[in-house]
């Protein structure tokens, strides 16, 4: 008897360790809607980019026409950054057209890889990261929100009426 009651004692001793290693008490509905909206306004970020970019337009379009494709048409691509920033920032922060949103800024940071942080830093950076880190933290998200969408506090969710729900 003594020891069936130290194994059930020893059981949920170990049971809380798990729930606190795993972190599973976060499991929940509420928990990963919270998780979205912080990501969703995390992408805030790429709009402060697209503002001091549009600021500087004119040494930014220059900039670009010294990148591999930027030299290709300059205006015409400095134009889609800026708008892409600025459009895309406001309207995953607020939850507008989440997955539309996210799959353009997954796609304009994959062209900016691509096209213009591997050709003119190479694959490596000066401090041994990847050249492309920075692009990267907004391709991330985007794909992220283009699979998972909004969230229930967004307005995809207020007028549209729908959110996603994320499946564990």
């Amino acid at each position: 008897m003594a020891t069936s009651a130290y194994a059930a004692n020893s059981t949920s001793r170990s049971s809380g360790w798990k729930r606190f290693v795993t972190l599973d008490y976060l499991d929940s509905e509420s928990m990963r809607i919270l998780g979205l909206l912080i990501l969703r306004l995390g992408t805030l970020a790429i709009f402060l980019h697209g503002w001091h970019k549009l600021h500087g337009y004119q040494g930014f379009v220059k900039f670009l026409g010294t990148a591999p494709v930027g030299e290709l048409a300059p205006q015409f691509f400095g134009f889609l950054v800026v708008a892409g920033q600025l459009l895309l920032g406001i309207a995953l922060a607020v939850g507008l057209f989440t997955r539309w949103s996210g799959l353009l800024l997954a796609c304009m940071f994959a062209f900016i890889i691509l096209a213009v942080n591997i050709p003119t830093n190479g694959l490596i950076g000066e401090q041994s990261g990847l050249s492309f880190e920075p692009s990267l933290f907004y391709f991330a998200p985007g794909l992220v929100l283009f699979f998972t969408g909004a969230g229930k506090f967004s307005l995809d969710h207020a007028l549209l009426g729908r959110h996603s729900r994320v499946e564990a």
